[in-house]
């Protein structure tokens, strides 16, 4: 009983318009979440993944954005670029709940192929913006996160096996673009290390 997982899968859509479940999913989640908060007994709390955490918080607010409409609007089919607030603000409140509650809060996260725009300009003269891969792999997730959290790795494997590097470190920002350890504890220790043995950091 140390250990108490909750799978969450995300509802199947059938209708090709109009989402089903996600408010309801969200509400859920939330609900969990914040049991696991006011629970003295537990000290670390396990989100994976935050990219489909905060893909269900968006395809939440679309749904009330669907449910809202006039009747002679036609369904939604995605967020406008400024409605992305929403859900955003909602996983920014969530960090800020897990740091006022002094909780151990541990998100993975997915990463996605970085765009840009580009302008190009036709032989008449005319421009058009076209989005292009720049080659760059950033996580999909809240742009802000790093702002949130105290240490960020960067996770890998190939044939060699597991690699994590540190992305950020507020305990110790010397040890940032060095190689983490492949468990909590190894990771803890490296902090400690680079520290000089004057902060014990929690472990398993």
């Amino acid at each position: 009983h140390d250990i108490t997982i909750y799978e969450l899968p995300q509802q199947i859509q059938l209708d090709d318009e109009l989402l089903h479940g996600c408010r309801e999913l969200w509400a859920y989640f939330i609900g969990l979440l914040g049991n696991a908060v006011s629970d003295p007994a537990v000290s670390s709390i396990v989100l994976d993944t935050g990219t489909i955490a905060r893909r269900v918080r968006a395809d939440a607010h679309l749904q009330g954005l669907q449910e809202n409409k006039k009747p002679s609007d036609a369904p939604r089919k995605q967020l406008l670029q400024i409605e992305w607030g929403v859900p955003g603000d909602a996983i920014r409140n969530i960090y800020t709940l897990m740091a006022g509650a002094n909780k151990n809060f541990i998100v993975t996260h997915h990463m996605t192929d970085k765009y840009e725009d580009v302008v190009t300009i036709g032989a008449d003269g005319s421009s058009k913006v076209e989005s292009r891969n720049t080659g760059e792999r950033i996580l999909e997730g809240l742009p802000q996160t790093p702002r949130f959290v105290d240490i960020m790795l960067h996770s890998s494997k190939n044939d060699e096996g597991m690699h994590n590097e540190f992305v950020k470190c507020g305990n110790a920002p010397m040890l940032e673009g060095m190689p983490a350890g492949t468990t909590w504890d190894e990771t803890m220790k490296m902090i400690e290390g680079a520290l000089g043995g004057r902060v014990e950091m929690p472990k398993s």
